[in-house]
């Protein structure tokens, strides 16, 4: 059984994205893998990394990401934990309503260019 993690942290938006950016966001994800990278359960940085701004100015950009730590389970045991840290919105007006979390390239009232959670929860099943 393997334990791994991908810790993402968004923090930094366009200055046409209406969404307040924060840099105690990206600091707190580089905490949370300092700690993780700490824990014998999660090993060593490269088994919880920490994605760094110019990795998540895309939904793609993540998605890739999270493929990547899920693909490189050893079996149907392993843990495979994703921390995101900034900004999500749950909008209600997109079919079943949707919870949505806020990448680099994300604009305050246009769903469509943020990360569905459905998408990250298919990716660690």
């Amino acid at each position: 059984m393997a334990s791994r993690a991908l810790v993402i942290g968004v923090g930094t938006y366009g200055e046409e994205s209406g969404i307040q950016g924060y840099p105690t966001i990206e600091a707190s994800a580089r905490a949370y893998g300092a700690a993780l990278a700490r824990d014998p359960r999660w090993g060593a940085a490269e088994r919880s990394p920490v994605l760094g701004p110019d990795e998540v100015q895309t939904a793609d950009d993540v998605m890739c990401a999270l493929q990547e730590a899920a693909a490189a389970g050893e079996g149907p045991e392993d843990t495979l934990l994703v921390v995101y840290v900034g900004h999500g919105a749950y909008w209600q007006d997109v079919p079943g309503g949707q919870v949505h979390f806020a990448v680099g390239s994300s604009r305050v009232s246009e769903p469509w260019t943020w990360l569905s959670a459905w998408y990250v929860y298919r990716a660690i099943r």
